[in-house]
Protein backbone atom coordinates (compact mmCIF):
# COMPACT_ATOMS: atom_id res chain seq x y z
CA UNK A 1 0.00 0.00 0.00
CA UNK A 2 1.58 3.30 -0.85
CA UNK A 3 0.62 6.76 -1.95
CA UNK A 4 1.03 8.77 -5.41
CA UNK A 5 4.39 9.85 -5.02
CA UNK A 6 5.18 5.77 -4.29
CA UNK A 7 5.69 5.74 -0.54
CA UNK A 8 4.12 3.25 1.98
CA UNK A 9 1.17 4.22 3.75
CA UNK A 10 2.00 4.48 7.25
CA UNK A 11 -0.79 3.21 10.23
CA UNK A 12 -0.63 7.69 11.08
CA UNK A 13 -2.15 8.52 7.88
CA UNK A 14 -4.69 5.69 7.99
CA UNK A 15 -6.15 5.00 11.18
CA UNK A 16 -5.43 6.09 15.30
CA UNK A 17 -7.34 4.72 18.34
CA UNK A 18 -7.82 8.60 19.03
CA UNK A 19 -10.59 8.32 21.73
CA UNK A 20 -8.45 5.81 23.69
CA UNK A 21 -5.53 8.22 23.77
CA UNK A 22 -7.60 11.16 24.30
CA UNK A 23 -8.74 9.34 27.58
CA UNK A 24 -5.38 8.11 28.58
CA UNK A 25 -3.56 11.41 28.21
CA UNK A 26 -6.35 12.68 30.51
CA UNK A 27 -5.49 9.68 32.96
CA UNK A 28 -1.71 10.80 32.93
CA UNK A 29 -2.74 14.33 33.86
CA UNK A 30 -4.59 13.79 36.80
CA UNK A 31 -3.86 15.83 39.63
CA UNK A 32 -0.88 14.12 41.93
CA UNK A 33 -0.75 11.16 39.74
CA UNK A 34 1.60 12.29 36.73
CA UNK A 35 4.06 9.90 35.11
CA UNK A 36 7.72 9.25 36.90
CA UNK A 37 9.46 11.92 34.35
CA UNK A 38 6.88 14.64 34.99
CA UNK A 39 7.67 14.40 38.50
CA UNK A 40 11.45 15.13 37.87
CA UNK A 41 11.00 18.03 36.39
CA UNK A 42 8.83 20.35 35.29
CA UNK A 43 8.72 21.10 32.22
CA UNK A 44 6.45 23.77 29.40
CA UNK A 45 4.44 21.91 27.30
CA UNK A 46 5.43 18.39 28.33
CA UNK A 47 3.90 15.84 25.90
CA UNK A 48 1.88 13.07 27.10
CA UNK A 49 3.53 9.64 27.46
CA UNK A 50 0.73 7.87 25.48
CA UNK A 51 0.46 10.27 22.73
CA UNK A 52 4.13 10.23 22.44
CA UNK A 53 4.27 6.45 22.16
CA UNK A 54 1.75 6.67 19.77
CA UNK A 55 2.79 8.84 17.08
CA UNK A 56 6.27 7.09 17.32
CA UNK A 57 4.71 3.91 16.48
CA UNK A 58 1.96 5.00 13.98
CA UNK A 59 4.63 7.28 12.15
CA UNK A 60 6.53 3.75 11.61
CA UNK A 61 4.53 0.95 11.18
CA UNK A 62 2.50 0.13 7.78
CA UNK A 63 -1.08 1.23 7.13
CA UNK A 64 -1.66 -2.62 7.58
CA UNK A 65 -0.12 -3.15 11.19
CA UNK A 66 -2.18 -5.44 13.27
CA UNK A 67 -4.64 -3.37 15.04
CA UNK A 68 -4.66 -5.25 18.27
CA UNK A 69 -1.20 -5.16 18.86
CA UNK A 70 -0.47 -1.57 18.44
CA UNK A 71 -3.20 -0.93 21.31
CA UNK A 72 -1.27 -3.54 23.14
CA UNK A 73 1.75 -1.84 22.64
CA UNK A 74 0.40 1.54 24.01
CA UNK A 75 -0.67 -0.10 27.33
CA UNK A 76 -4.25 -0.79 25.83
CA UNK A 77 -6.08 -3.72 27.55
CA UNK A 78 -9.82 -4.32 26.83
CA UNK A 79 -10.20 -0.96 24.74
CA UNK A 80 -13.55 -1.16 24.16
CA UNK A 81 -14.61 -1.78 27.83
CA UNK A 82 -12.27 0.47 28.78
CA UNK A 83 -13.06 3.33 27.12
CA UNK A 84 -16.39 3.08 28.15
CA UNK A 85 -16.30 2.42 31.84
CA UNK A 86 -13.34 5.85 31.89
CA UNK A 87 -16.10 7.70 30.06
CA UNK A 88 -18.70 7.14 32.32
CA UNK A 89 -16.49 7.98 35.01
CA UNK A 90 -15.75 11.42 33.74
CA UNK A 91 -18.89 12.12 32.91
CA UNK A 92 -19.61 10.76 36.39
CA UNK A 93 -17.24 13.20 38.18
CA UNK A 94 -18.56 16.11 36.24
CA UNK A 95 -21.55 15.91 37.74
CA UNK A 96 -20.26 15.54 40.94
CA UNK A 97 -21.12 11.94 42.05
CA UNK A 98 -17.99 9.58 43.71
CA UNK A 99 -17.55 6.15 41.96
CA UNK A 100 -16.15 3.01 43.28
CA UNK A 101 -13.74 0.83 41.56
CA UNK A 102 -11.37 2.20 38.74
CA UNK A 103 -10.02 0.22 34.67
CA UNK A 104 -6.88 -0.64 35.83
CA UNK A 105 -3.52 1.09 35.34
CA UNK A 106 -2.73 3.73 33.21
CA UNK A 107 -1.57 2.84 30.08
CA UNK A 108 2.14 4.37 30.03
CA UNK A 109 2.66 1.74 33.29
CA UNK A 110 1.51 -1.10 31.61
CA UNK A 111 3.97 -3.96 30.37
CA UNK A 112 4.98 -3.75 26.47
CA UNK A 113 4.72 -7.56 25.58
CA UNK A 114 7.83 -9.35 24.07
CA UNK A 115 6.13 -10.98 21.27
CA UNK A 116 4.27 -7.66 20.29
CA UNK A 117 7.43 -5.77 19.88
CA UNK A 118 9.07 -8.33 18.11
CA UNK A 119 6.09 -7.99 15.54
CA UNK A 120 6.20 -4.02 15.44
CA UNK A 121 10.19 -4.48 14.62
CA UNK A 122 9.83 -6.99 12.28
CA UNK A 123 7.11 -4.46 10.65
CA UNK A 124 9.19 -1.82 10.57
CA UNK A 125 12.68 -3.29 8.96
CA UNK A 126 9.95 -4.68 6.07
CA UNK A 127 8.78 -1.33 5.60
CA UNK A 128 12.60 0.50 5.63
CA UNK A 129 15.37 -1.89 4.99
CA UNK A 130 16.73 -2.01 8.68
CA UNK A 131 15.26 -0.99 11.91
CA UNK A 132 14.58 3.12 12.16
CA UNK A 133 16.22 5.53 14.19
CA UNK A 134 14.22 8.43 16.39
CA UNK A 135 15.84 11.96 15.69
CA UNK A 136 13.96 14.72 18.05
CA UNK A 137 15.75 17.60 17.48
CA UNK A 138 14.26 19.62 19.95
CA UNK A 139 13.20 17.29 22.41
CA UNK A 140 12.14 19.19 25.20
CA UNK A 141 10.56 17.61 28.36
CA UNK A 142 11.96 14.46 26.55
CA UNK A 143 8.68 12.29 25.84
CA UNK A 144 8.88 11.35 22.45
CA UNK A 145 12.79 9.96 22.91
CA UNK A 146 11.58 8.22 26.55
CA UNK A 147 8.64 6.50 24.51
CA UNK A 148 10.88 6.06 21.27
CA UNK A 149 13.68 4.28 23.91
CA UNK A 150 11.16 1.94 25.68
CA UNK A 151 10.31 0.76 22.30
CA UNK A 152 13.63 -0.63 21.41
CA UNK A 153 14.80 1.86 19.29
CA UNK A 154 17.79 3.99 18.31
CA UNK A 155 17.08 7.44 19.57
CA UNK A 156 19.04 10.96 19.19
CA UNK A 157 17.74 13.60 21.18
CA UNK A 158 18.65 17.32 20.95
CA UNK A 159 18.13 20.63 23.26
CA UNK A 160 19.49 24.13 23.35
CA UNK A 161 18.33 24.48 26.86
CA UNK A 162 21.12 23.48 29.23
CA UNK A 163 18.67 22.49 31.61
CA UNK A 164 16.44 20.50 29.27
CA UNK A 165 19.98 18.56 28.31
CA UNK A 166 20.08 17.43 32.07
CA UNK A 167 16.60 16.33 32.10
CA UNK A 168 16.94 14.47 28.46
CA UNK A 169 20.18 12.50 30.42
CA UNK A 170 19.05 11.27 33.55
CA UNK A 171 15.30 10.53 31.88
CA UNK A 172 16.07 8.87 28.92
CA UNK A 173 20.00 7.75 29.11
CA UNK A 174 20.87 6.92 32.61
CA UNK A 175 18.03 4.42 33.36
CA UNK A 176 18.79 2.16 30.16
CA UNK A 177 22.55 2.52 30.92
CA UNK A 178 22.68 2.02 34.34
CA UNK A 179 19.10 -0.34 35.18
CA UNK A 180 18.52 -1.45 38.57
CA UNK A 181 21.84 -0.34 39.94
CA UNK A 182 20.69 3.56 39.37
CA UNK A 183 16.93 2.22 40.95
CA UNK A 184 18.62 1.09 43.98
CA UNK A 185 21.18 3.93 44.44
CA UNK A 186 18.16 6.88 44.10
CA UNK A 187 16.35 4.85 46.40
CA UNK A 188 18.90 5.31 48.80
CA UNK A 189 19.91 8.95 48.69
CA UNK A 190 16.20 9.28 48.55
CA UNK A 191 15.62 8.08 51.56
CA UNK A 192 18.87 9.88 53.17
CA UNK A 193 17.47 13.16 51.55
CA UNK A 194 13.97 12.47 53.19
CA UNK A 195 15.48 11.82 56.37
CA UNK A 196 18.12 14.68 56.70
CA UNK A 197 15.37 16.95 55.10
CA UNK A 198 12.95 15.99 58.39
CA UNK A 199 15.62 16.36 60.89
CA UNK A 200 16.58 19.93 59.95
CA UNK A 201 13.17 21.77 59.07
CA UNK A 202 10.68 20.18 61.21
CA UNK A 203 10.32 22.57 63.04
CA UNK A 204 8.98 24.55 60.24
CA UNK A 205 6.37 22.08 59.74
CA UNK A 206 4.77 22.10 62.92
CA UNK A 207 0.89 21.33 63.12
CA UNK A 208 -1.78 19.87 65.80
CA UNK A 209 -3.44 16.96 65.07
CA UNK A 210 -2.82 13.98 62.89
CA UNK A 211 -3.22 15.03 59.63
CA UNK A 212 -0.30 17.30 58.25
CA UNK A 213 -1.22 20.51 56.27
CA UNK A 214 -1.70 19.84 52.46
CA UNK A 215 -1.65 23.82 51.30
CA UNK A 216 -0.90 26.76 53.21
CA UNK A 217 -3.22 29.53 51.72
CA UNK A 218 -2.01 33.45 52.06
CA UNK A 219 -3.12 36.72 50.99
CA UNK A 220 -1.37 39.46 50.00
CA UNK A 221 -1.66 42.56 52.97
CA UNK A 222 -1.30 46.83 53.08
CA UNK A 223 -1.37 49.20 56.00
CA UNK A 224 -5.41 50.01 56.31
CA UNK A 225 -4.93 53.64 55.88
CA UNK A 226 -7.48 54.24 58.93
CA UNK A 227 -5.80 51.76 61.50
CA UNK A 228 -2.33 51.36 60.12
CA UNK A 229 -3.14 47.32 60.52
CA UNK A 230 -2.18 44.91 57.98
CA UNK A 231 -5.65 44.42 55.79
CA UNK A 232 -5.90 41.49 53.50
CA UNK A 233 -6.58 41.90 49.41
CA UNK A 234 -8.39 39.19 48.91
CA UNK A 235 -10.03 39.00 45.27
CA UNK A 236 -12.03 35.72 45.85
CA UNK A 237 -12.79 34.12 49.42
CA UNK A 238 -13.66 30.80 47.77
CA UNK A 239 -11.75 27.60 49.08
CA UNK A 240 -13.04 25.06 47.10
CA UNK A 241 -15.43 25.56 43.99
CA UNK A 242 -15.52 22.00 42.20
CA UNK A 243 -18.28 21.46 39.40
CA UNK A 244 -21.18 20.65 40.68
CA UNK A 245 -19.57 20.12 44.10
CA UNK A 246 -20.03 22.46 47.48
CA UNK A 247 -19.08 26.20 46.87
CA UNK A 248 -16.57 26.46 50.24
CA UNK A 249 -15.27 29.82 51.33
CA UNK A 250 -13.16 31.63 53.98
CA UNK A 251 -15.95 33.75 55.92
CA UNK A 252 -13.50 36.35 57.75
CA UNK A 253 -14.19 37.25 61.17
CA UNK A 254 -12.72 40.27 63.21
CA UNK A 255 -11.84 39.03 66.83
CA UNK A 256 -10.26 42.40 68.17
CA UNK A 257 -10.46 45.47 65.72
CA UNK A 258 -8.24 47.84 68.10
CA UNK A 259 -5.30 45.07 67.73
CA UNK A 260 -5.92 44.59 63.73
CA UNK A 261 -6.79 40.43 64.50
CA UNK A 262 -8.75 38.76 62.68
CA UNK A 263 -9.66 34.86 61.48
CA UNK A 264 -11.95 32.63 59.49
CA UNK A 265 -14.92 30.46 59.59
CA UNK A 266 -14.97 27.91 56.84
CA UNK A 267 -18.77 28.17 55.35
CA UNK A 268 -20.72 26.57 52.93
CA UNK A 269 -22.31 28.37 50.20
CA UNK A 270 -25.69 27.61 49.54
CA UNK A 271 -29.59 27.86 50.35
CA UNK A 272 -29.59 24.78 53.45
CA UNK A 273 -29.43 25.59 57.30
CA UNK A 274 -25.80 27.02 58.29
CA UNK A 275 -25.15 28.18 54.74
CA UNK A 276 -23.98 31.50 53.88
CA UNK A 277 -26.40 32.98 51.40
CA UNK A 278 -23.91 34.53 49.53
CA UNK A 279 -19.82 34.27 49.29
CA UNK A 280 -18.07 36.74 51.35
CA UNK A 281 -17.06 40.39 49.80
CA UNK A 282 -13.82 40.25 48.35
CA UNK A 283 -11.27 42.85 49.86
CA UNK A 284 -9.85 43.68 46.45
CA UNK A 285 -11.32 44.85 42.91
CA UNK A 286 -10.13 45.76 39.85
CA UNK A 287 -6.52 46.97 41.13
CA UNK A 288 -8.35 48.71 44.44
CA UNK A 289 -8.77 47.60 48.11
CA UNK A 290 -11.44 47.51 50.26
CA UNK A 291 -10.41 47.49 54.21
CA UNK A 292 -11.13 44.50 56.17
CA UNK A 293 -11.49 46.84 59.62
CA UNK A 294 -13.15 50.02 58.04
CA UNK A 295 -15.00 49.07 55.18
CA UNK A 296 -12.49 52.19 53.49
CA UNK A 297 -11.93 51.49 49.56
CA UNK A 298 -8.46 51.82 48.97
CA UNK A 299 -6.99 53.41 45.92
CA UNK A 300 -4.88 51.51 43.50
CA UNK A 301 -2.18 54.25 44.00
CA UNK A 302 -1.99 53.54 47.48
CA UNK A 303 -1.49 49.75 47.21
CA UNK A 304 1.10 50.04 44.24
CA UNK A 305 3.14 52.59 46.99
CA UNK A 306 2.96 50.59 49.42
CA UNK A 307 4.36 47.80 47.52
CA UNK A 308 6.96 49.79 46.26
CA UNK A 309 7.79 51.05 50.05
CA UNK A 310 8.46 47.41 50.98
CA UNK A 311 5.26 47.56 53.13
CA UNK A 312 2.57 45.15 51.45
CA UNK A 313 2.93 41.61 53.42
CA UNK A 314 1.02 38.53 53.56
CA UNK A 315 -0.97 36.72 56.07
CA UNK A 316 -2.01 32.95 56.55
CA UNK A 317 -5.20 32.88 56.76
CA UNK A 318 -6.17 29.54 55.88
CA UNK A 319 -5.00 25.64 55.60
CA UNK A 320 -5.93 22.93 53.43
CA UNK A 321 -5.73 19.16 55.13
CA UNK A 322 -6.79 15.82 53.10
CA UNK A 323 -7.37 12.51 54.96
CA UNK A 324 -9.92 11.59 52.96
CA UNK A 325 -11.35 14.27 51.57
CA UNK A 326 -9.78 17.83 51.28
CA UNK A 327 -11.09 19.79 54.53
CA UNK A 328 -10.18 23.53 55.36
CA UNK A 329 -9.60 25.15 58.70
CA UNK A 330 -7.93 28.83 60.02
CA UNK A 331 -4.41 28.61 60.95
CA UNK A 332 -3.66 27.10 64.38
CA UNK A 333 -0.84 28.51 66.80
CA UNK A 334 1.56 25.50 65.37
CA UNK A 335 1.22 26.34 61.96
CA UNK A 336 1.82 30.09 62.91
CA UNK A 337 4.76 28.94 65.12
CA UNK A 338 6.14 26.61 62.16
CA UNK A 339 5.57 29.63 60.09
CA UNK A 340 7.96 31.97 62.14
CA UNK A 341 10.90 29.33 62.47
CA UNK A 342 10.74 28.84 58.98
CA UNK A 343 10.72 32.83 58.70
CA UNK A 344 14.11 32.66 61.38
CA UNK A 345 15.85 30.10 59.52
CA UNK A 346 15.18 31.82 55.78
CA UNK A 347 16.50 35.01 57.90
CA UNK A 348 20.03 33.36 59.01
CA UNK A 349 20.28 31.79 55.94
CA UNK A 350 19.64 34.61 53.32
CA UNK A 351 22.86 36.86 53.63
CA UNK A 352 25.09 33.72 52.63
CA UNK A 353 22.23 32.94 49.88
CA UNK A 354 23.19 35.96 48.29
CA UNK A 355 26.94 35.90 48.82
CA UNK A 356 26.71 33.10 46.75
CA UNK A 357 24.34 33.95 44.14
CA UNK A 358 21.85 31.26 45.45
CA UNK A 359 19.26 34.05 45.53
CA UNK A 360 19.33 36.75 42.60
CA UNK A 361 19.85 40.07 43.39
CA UNK A 362 19.82 42.24 40.85
CA UNK A 363 17.30 45.01 39.73
CA UNK A 364 14.59 44.11 37.36
CA UNK A 365 15.35 46.02 33.70
CA UNK A 366 13.96 49.29 33.45
CA UNK A 367 12.99 48.62 29.94
CA UNK A 368 11.20 45.36 29.14
CA UNK A 369 8.46 43.06 27.71
CA UNK A 370 6.49 43.31 31.06
CA UNK A 371 6.63 46.45 33.43
CA UNK A 372 4.26 45.08 35.95
CA UNK A 373 7.12 43.86 38.66
CA UNK A 374 8.62 47.19 38.88
CA UNK A 375 5.10 49.00 39.18
CA UNK A 376 4.15 46.59 41.78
Amino acid sequence: MSDSSGRPRLLIEEWLPVQAIGIECMRENSTGLHPPPNRLHVWWARKPLVASRAAVLASLLPADFDRDCFERLLGFYATGDRIVATANLLASKREGQWVEGGHGGRAFGNEILEKDLEAAHAAMRDLWGETPVVIDPMAGGGSIPLEAARLGLRVLANELNSVVCSILEVTVDYPFRFNEQLANRTRHWAQEWVARFDERLKSCYEYAGVVPPRDYIFARTVPCPDTGHPTPLVPDWSLSRPKGGPHIVAEPVITDREKGKWTIRVRKVGKEAGDLPKPPMPTYVRGKGISLFTGTVIPDDYIKAMAQSGRMGSVLYAVAVKATKLDFRPPEEADLRALEAAERELARLRPQWEREGIIPTEEYPEVSSDPRPRVY
